[in-house]
């Protein structure tokens, strides 16, 4: 269901029952919504040839086994390869290089993978080229990051924005990511004064108008294979209760992202952690789930090797979104 401008992303209720949630014996239970971003390029956008497509999923296959998300492989060697995503997003050409370089500039070394020192200012320029054209989750980074800044009002714009095109998808979408969204939203409306919701409205209308084809149909080189459902039915590992404390910190919804290395038999063969957000720790939470991570595949013949991305959605089930009453 579409979300039509600001005051009816708003009206959607964010349901809180963090009470309820800390009775349950003190358990938070993870739930693996799964999105998969199949072989290759977190990095896409439709393919000129299958021989182009094979090309990029090898560079970032390379760039992978290479240690770009390694924080033990040389730094030298990492950061030429920063280099290369460098010269790459020098256009637009390819959004999903944006995004994974804006995701690398985001985070602090210290919390993460990342093999460059953090540099939010970078980070929004590459996110944003990133999120108008067709990478939805770079909008719930750059409301993060506005909102940390205390930018509240470009924090809501991305989270706007990210509301309506989540909202938009089909129902196993939603199912996916609406409670992602409504804790993207719900941080993001806290703190906004009332007295701006007109102009922000405005502004939020006025970017879906002009971007809106472009995020919907970004005229891109893709680097997805040519038959899409050549990965079926992808599942964790057993899921592990989680308590809502971790060493005296509340564990907040949030997202995780991770690129595998799938094995012949279609299981984890390697895991790099990408990103987490807003909360560094969720990549390692969850890690040990993610090393359980398997699909079954139409070629297994020539699986192994294979390069995936997978976004995983941390659920406390503190924040769900639902239609205002009387409204489709």
């Amino acid at each position: 269901m579409a979300c039509d401008g600001l005051r009816e992303c708003v009206i959607w209720n964010m349901i809180l029952d963090e009470f309820c949630i800390l009775t349950r014996k003190f358990v938070v239970r993870i739930l693996f919504p799964v999105v998969i971003a199949i072989v290759g390029l977190l990095l896409s956008g439709m393919a000129r040839s299958d021989d182009d497509a094979a090309v990029r999923e090898a560079r970032f296959a390379s760039w992978m086994h290479a240690g770009l998300l390694d924080p033990e492989a040389p730094i030298e060697q990492r950061r030429a390869m920063v280099g290369e995503l460098e010269a790459i997003a020098k256009d637009d050409s390819d959004p999903g290089v944006l995004y994974l370089l804006g995701s690398l500039y985001r985070q602090d070394p210290a919390d993460s993978s990342s093999p460059v020192a953090q540099d939010l200012d970078r980070a929004r320029e590459l996110l944003s080229r990133a999120a108008l054209r067709g990478k939805t989750l770079a909008m719930a980074k750059l409301s993060t990051i506005e909102l940390q800044a205390g930018n509240y009002f470009e924090a809501n714009t991305w989270a706007q924005l990210y509301c309506h095109y989540v909202l938009d998808r089909d129902s196993k979408e939603f199912a996916m990511h609406g409670n992602f969204a409504a804790m993207i939203l719900s941080k993001a409306i806290e703190k906004f004064p009332e007295g701006k919701m007109d102009a922000l409205e405005s502004t939020v209308g006025a970017m879906i108008a002009k971007f809106d084809n472009q995020i919907r149909n970004p005229k891109v080189e893709r680097s997805d294979p040519a038959d899409p459902e050549q990965f079926t039915d992808p599942k964790l590992g057993a899921g592990v209760p989680i308590r809502p404390f971790h060493k005296g910190r509340r564990i907040e919804s949030g997202m995780a992202e991770y690129v595998i290395e799938l094995g012949a038999n279609g299981k984890a063969r390697k895991v790099w952690v990408l990103d987490s957000w807003p909360d560094p720790r969720l990549s390692q939470i969850m890690y040990k789930n993610v090393l359980g991570f398997r699909v079954k595949a139409k070629h297994p013949a020539s699986t192994g090797g294979k390069i995936v991305v997978l976004p995983v959605n941390f659920d406390t089930r503190r924040y769900s979104m639902r239609a205002q009453s009387g409204k489709d």
